[in-house]
Order: C-alpha cells, then structure tokens, then sequence
C-alpha cells in the first residue's frame, strides 16, 4: 500500500487557514477600506459633508489625511456658517473677514468658538483652553483696559517712559505670531480712564471709535507747575489739591489703515516691518474734544441712524450727548424719582448707563440713598428755622430752605402734595403706641430707567419709564452688559448671508449688594413686533351698526414676514422682559463683576482689601442657566421664526452641551479651572473681558507690562506661516499673510 502524501496543487489553492489566504483577504479588506479615496473631492464636499454635523466632521477629520485636509476647506464651513444657528462672535467689520476673503481657518474658528464657549462657560467644570498662561508684552505700564466687542482689537491705557507720560495703544489680539501683539499708539495729554471702543463708521470709514476721559488743572498755572491729578484713582470721590477740569476725548481708528499692521508683508519686529510702519499715515484721528467742570463718571458711544454719537453720564444727573458729524449737543435732565418725608433729605447717584441704539433710548440705573440729619444738623436748622410739618407752615418757608428739592431739581407738585398729605393722615393711637408699630424707613431706593434720546440740539426733562425696588442692603456697584447693534457685527457682504440668524441680545444688569454679600441679575429681553402695527380686525355688527353678541372672534391676521418687524427692549408690566434674580455669595469676599449679556465673570478678593490693586483670591464663572420662560414660550409661538430658530440651535448644541455636562439651575456660579489667583498675590492693575471671544487680560503688580491672556473658548489654531496646526494645511488667503522664512526679532528697546 502506498503511503499519502500531500497535494502540492491543493496546497497552492489553499485551505482556509493558509497565510497565502489570510494575506489575499487582509489586501481585499484593505482595498475596501480605501474605497472611499476613489470618490471625487467635490463628492465628499458638496455631497457628502452637508448632510453630516459638525460633531461628525469632525469625527472624520481623524481617519485619513485625505479626510483631514478635506474637512478644511473653506467653501465646507462657509455653507456651515451660512446654516447655524447659534449665536456667534462679532468679527471685525473689514475687508479680510469679509465673505469672499474670509479663509477656512476664519471661519471654523468663528463656528468653534461659538459653539464651545457656551458649552464650557455653562459646564460644571469651566476650564482654560491651555494651562499655560500666554503673556503679552506691553512695552508700556498697563493703568486699564478695555476690550472691542469681538476680542479681536483691545485698547489699552498706559503710562509712557516718564512719569508724567501716557499713551493709547491698540493691540491685535489674534495676530499669528506673537497672538497679541501692540500694533499702534497715540500720545495723550494725561492719563486716559473710562475707556469705551466699539465698531463705527466716521467720515464714510469704517474704524475703531475710541472715547475716554481724562482730567487736567483747570488753571493753567498749576498745569505749568506740573501738578499730576491722573494718578489719583477714578473709582472714588477724590479731594484734589487744586481744581480740576475733566475732558471727553474721541478718536477713531481707521481698520483700513491698521489691517496692513496686522498681517503685513513682513514679520512684526523685523527691521523690514518698522520701515514699513514709518511709511503708513498715523491711525488715530482726534474726532472731538468736550470739556466739562463736572465729573464725568460714565461714557458710551453708539451709530443711530448713521451717525456716531457719544454719550456723557455726568455727575449732576445729567447726560449729554454729541452727534459726532453734525456736532450738535443735546441733553437729558433726569428728575429725581423718590422723595423722602423731611427732615430726611435723598441722594440720588448714576451707577450705570447704556445705550439702545436701534431704538432711540438709554437704559439707566440709579439709587437714591435716605440720608437722616445729624443731631448737630437738626440743631442748627431748629434755631433758623421752627420745625414744621404741615401744609401752612411749609406755604412759609424761606425761598432757599432745601425740603422738597433733594437732588439739585424741582420735584412734581403732585409727589411733595402726597408726602404732606400721608403725614396728615397718620393715626395719633398708632403713633402714641411707639416705634414697634411702624414701619423702618426705606434706606435706599434702586430705579432701572429708561430714557427716550432726544433729537439733535434739544434738551430733555420728560419723565422715563422706569422700575423701582428697595434694596436689601447698599449697592457697591452695577454693571450693565454690552450692547452694539447687529448691523456692525459683520462685514456687510457677511451679514447678508447671516442676517436671518441674528438677533438682539439680552441686556444684563448686575447689582452688588454688601453686608451681607449678594448678586442681583435683572434680564431685558428684546421682544419682536411689527414694524408696521396691522389695523385691529374689524366687530361684526347688525344692520343697526351694533355688535353682534355671541359671535365668534375674528381671525388674527398672520404674522408679518421677519423682514417687517423689530425688536424693543421695555419696562411694561405687559411685556415680560423684565426677569430678576438673586444670588448670594460668599461673605467672606468682594465681589467684582465683568459683566456679559449671559457669560458673566466674577472675581473675588478679600472683604477688607481697599488697595489700589486688589488682590483676587478667586474667579468665578457665572452663566444664566435659567430656561425660557412661560413668556418666552408664548412669544415663540406668535413667531413661529423664533420658534424655529431657537429650537434648531438647541439641537445644534445638544451634543456638546452633554459633552460638558451643563450644571443646573440651581448652580448659577461654578469655580474657574485651573486657578488663577496665584499668578496675582501681589494684586491686579487692569484686567478687560470679552463675553464673545471668551478672552480675560489681566495686569499683574508684580508685572505692569505683562498682559496675562487666558482663553475659555476652545479655537483651531495656526503656526507662524498660516499653516494648520497640528498637522499643516494651508488654507489662508495669500493677501493675509506674511512672506515666509523671516524670523521676527526681538522689538523690545
């Protein structure tokens, strides 16, 4: 018998375990799996991409690198951008970020930023973008900051090589190589404070408005002595040695003139780039000069109707306001709004104000405080004067006895006749029974108002309509969040292609309460309405003319296209804007607020620290995790294109807001991660933060010229070429970026 032997030819073919075999279905799965490669670009763009979320984009970025370099294209994320709902950061007004120009990276950092920041903000855990802190260098002793709404353009207040020396400086905040970098200046006369910058045209030009205060010795020989008034603090009532003149400046940055600083030819700090700079026409342009003997404690700048306008909050309570073309001044006379029974006398103080461009009004906060006469006060008027407390004796009173006049202005007739009136109809029995029967005197009284803006050189003394409420305790501060009106948050050519999503924020007010230590949030939210109000349907009536009882009510008419309508803000009981919420912090601690329509940020220092430069020992993020209300609801439901809106950008942030685990009602303020407060422990000069790009500056002490950037809002980023990080992709406009291969070089002198 003859033994087996194996069949060679078999063998070849194989049996399933073969390696030969193994190796043929490792290739085919492999050609499988790349068969996606054999699609044409414009398949996996315009095909493909627009059916899938921004999750799952990019989710695919990270199989191939055909995938990744594919999700970078530009034309992908403008179609994105074109559909989202969510609202989005401000970019600069210019010709770089205008649609055509706008580059791949530009546009999904705009989205990322959008859509991360809420989530983080609102998270249980608010953590910085990197735990490196990403210093910037000033060159100059940094004295305060303010941010331009988008955190793209930041102006700074500094102190220049001298003492007595001080200077404007606008720095890039998003620049490629050094990511912040100082990029124009302008010598001021003193210290500049209260510092506002918004986005404006002058002149037909579209800039950067900048307006700020400075004050100086009102007689010119103290100024020739050199008498310094700018280092005294403006957040307190100051006995200067000599008498001070205070100054609204106005100036205007043309963005034409510095985008060629931002990212030009050459390298920032090359010996090529300063020859470039010294051939451009200085950016800063002096716009107006108004000059004032009272204290100018606030300032706001807004375009209404085209035109630049800045608005002065005096001490006198007054508001003067200056049409920047025209150069006619107009006023607004606030009347005091409380009045308390004499001898006790009221003062009223301006804490807050902002303009509502859009529609022709300013929102103002104020308090009036019940001030009790000293002993020695109630002696010295007992011996001018008897004390009197009915209508016959008041008839006699000298002209210049102060009663009803408590804040420098006539009250109305009717509030003083209310006072008398009540004191005369006191019951004796009550009165005769002690102090435990009556009420405690209302100690101070906070007012939210609003103010019509009267026209060009006019004055106005009508009376606002306004919300009162007694405060639990005094109130240290108030802020009230930035507004700038959707039309300039965009380049035109943008905004035409996002202009069905964006609407009118919602206004903020914060209110710091002290001893004990609380927050008060009050919420304005901008209500739809027709910008044409249709006729009221007409009643069915018999052939008498009478109506017809038991009829069916008419059908409303639809809804006019959103085209034809607008959006107020209001104080009317009807209207349901108007939202407050309180909030007690530690007590332990003093609050300070920088203030956002729904991303606030709180940081805390110690009860008895009243140094120049507080130290924090904590930062807090505070978010509106309130959801709509009943009135909201209703709302959407009138509108059904608000409706839609905020119900696709829910669902646009559902998976992201469960990525962070968004905190609940209940848990308004969580901690910032990591923290931040060691970096400070000898105090912070100036600090500046921006709700929209989730960017905070500060100053430390220790430090002046250093200005700490931290990030909250996690954005792609790009190397020193305009490459993609992390691996490159290079997508950026060849217009916007700088020759390659020069190294910039150290600028400091």
């Amino acid at each position: 018998m003859r033994p087996w032997r194996r069949n060679s030819s078999i063998e070849r073919k194989g049996p399933s375990h073969s390696n030969e075999y193994f190796l043929q279905h490792l290739l085919a799965r492999d050609r499988r799996r790349k068969l996606y490669t054999m699609f044409p670009n414009d398949v996996w763009v315009d095909g493909i991409f627009p059916h899938l979320s921004i999750r799952d984009i990019i989710r695919v970025r990270q199989v191939s690198k055909l995938l990744y370099e594919l999700t970078h294209t530009p034309i992908l994320w403008k179609n994105i951008l074109r559909s989202v709902h969510f609202p989005l950061p401000p970019l600069p007004p210019i010709e770089r970020y205008s649609y055509a120009s706008l580059s791949g990276f530009e546009t999904e950092r705009l989205i990322v930023r959008g859509l991360n920041l809420e989530a983080n903000w609102r998270g249980r855990k608010p953590t910085m973008e990197s735990s490196e802190p990403n210093p910037m260098n000033a060159h100059h002793d940094v004295l305060s900051m303010k941010m331009v709404p988008g955190g793209h353009h930041m102006i700074a207040s500094v102190r220049d090589f001298e003492e007595n020396r001080y200077a404007l400086v606008l720095f890039m905040m998003d620049h490629r190589v050094y990511n912040g970098y100082p990029i124009a200046k302008e010598v001021t006369q003193s210290k500049a404070y209260h510092i506002q910058a918004k986005y404006m045209t002058y002149g037909g030009e579209m800039g950067i408005m900048v307006a700020y205060v400075r004050r100086e010795p009102a007689y010119k020989t103290d100024r020739m002595a050199n008498v310094n008034v700018s280092e005294f603090s403006e957040a307190h009532d100051i006995d200067y040695p000599v008498l001070v003149r205070y100054e609204v400046v106005v100036e205007h940055i043309s963005l034409k003139a510095i985008s060629t600083l931002e990212d030009p030819v050459h390298a920032p700090g090359t010996l090529e780039y300063r020859k470039h700079v010294q051939t451009l026409d200085p950016p800063f342009r002096r716009v107006a000069d108004i000059k004032t003997n009272t204290s100018v404690d606030f300032l706001d700048l807004a375009e209404i109707n085209g035109n630049p306008y800045v608005f002065l909050g005096k001490r006198n309570q007054e508001i003067v306001l200056k049409n920047l073309t025209t150069r006619l001044a107009s006023k607004i006379h606030m009347p005091p709004l409380t009045a308390f029974t004499p001898p006790a006398r009221a003062v009223t103080m301006i804490h807050a104000m902002r303009v509502l461009s859009d529609q022709r009004q300013i929102i103002v906060t104020r308090t009036t405080t019940r001030i009790e006469p000293s002993p020695a006060e109630l002696y010295l008027a007992g011996l001018q004067q008897p004390v009197a407390y009915n209508s016959d004796t008041f008839a006699n009173l000298p002209a210049d006895q102060d009663f009803p006049n408590f804040a420098g202005q006539d009250d109305p007739e009717d509030d003083a006749g209310e006072d008398l009136e009540d004191e005369n109809l006191i019951d004796q029995e009550l009165a005769d029974q002690g102090a435990a029967n009556q009420e405690p005197p209302v100690r101070q009284q906070f007012t939210l108002e609003i103010y019509d803006i009267p026209n060009d050189g006019t004055a106005s003394n009508n009376f606002p309509q306004y919300i009162d409420t007694v405060t639990p305790s005094a109130i240290r501060s108030v802020c009230i969040s930035e507004y700038i009106s959707p039309d300039t948050y965009y380049h035109p050519s943008l905004l035409d292609k996002l202009n069905q999503h964006i609407e009118m924020p919602t206004i903020s007010v914060y209110c710091i309460h002290e001893d004990p230590w609380q927050m008060l949030h009050l919420r304005l939210k901008p209500r739809r309405m027709p910008l044409h109000p249709p006729p009221p349907p007409p009643t069915p009536v018999d052939e008498n003319g009478e109506p017809i009882e038991g009829t069916w009510p008419p059908v409303p008419p639809p809804p006019p296209p959103v085209e034809e309508t607008i959006q107020r803000y209001g104080l009317m009981s009807d209207s349901f804007d108007y939202t407050p919420n309180h909030f007690s912090g530690e007590q332990d601690r003093a609050l300070h607020i920088f203030p956002g329509a729904t991303r606030c940020l709180l940081m805390g220092t110690m009860i008895d620290d009243r140094s120049a430069h507080p130290v924090p020992v904590s930062f807090f993020s505070y978010a509106d995790m309130d959801g709509p209300t009943q009135e909201d609801i209703d709302a959407d439901e009138e509108w059904p294109y608000d409706k839609e809106q905020h119900e696709a950008a829910a669902a646009e942030r559902a998976w992201i807001d469960a990525a962070y685990r968004q905190r609940g009602r209940s848990c308004p303020i969580r901690s910032l991660h990591p923290p931040l407060a060691y970096m400070f422990e000898d105090g912070v000069v100036a600090s500046a933060w921006d709700e929209w790009s989730g960017r905070l500056c500060m100053v430390p002490a220790a430090e002046p010229q250093k200005v700490y950037v931290f990030e909250y809002a996690h954005a792609p980023r790009e190397d020193v070429d305009g490459n993609r990080l992390p691996v490159p992709v290079h997508d950026v406009d060849v217009r916007f970026r700088r020759a390659a291969g020069e190294v910039p070089m150290d600028v400091e002198d």
